[in-house]
C-alpha cells in the first residue's frame, strides 16, 4: 500500500499525531500543530506522537482518614504551644 501526496505536506507533529499517536482512535482529530482535538467529555493530552483524547475522572479527594486527620491536628497543636 502507497501513500497519498498531500499539497501542501503537513507538519511532522501532524504527521506524528496521525501515523503514530492514539487520537484518532480516541475519537479525537489531529490539528496542524500536533494536537488532539478531542470531543467534549474528553480532554487534550500530548503532542505529536503522544497525542490523544482523555477522560477526566472524578476524584475523591478525601483519602486521608479523619481520625488521621485528628491526631495531625493534635501535632501540630502541640507544636505551637
Amino acid at each position: 500500500r502507497g501513500f497519498e501526496i498531500v499539497y501542501p505536506m503537513p507538519s511532522w507533529k501532524k504527521r506524528d499525531c496521525t501515523v503514530l499517536s492514539d487520537c484518532l482512535q480516541s475519537k479525537g482529530v489531529c490539528m496542524d500543530d500536533g494536537t488532539c482535538s478531542c470531543p467534549s467529555g474528553l480532554i487534550q493530552f500530548g503532542n505529536g506522537e503522544t497525542a490523544s483524547c482523555k477522560e477526566l475522572l472524578a476524584e475523591d479527594m478525601t483519602y486521608i482518614g479523619s481520625k488521621y486527620l485528628y491526631v495531625g491536628y493534635s501535632y501540630v497543636g502541640i507544636q505551637c504551644i
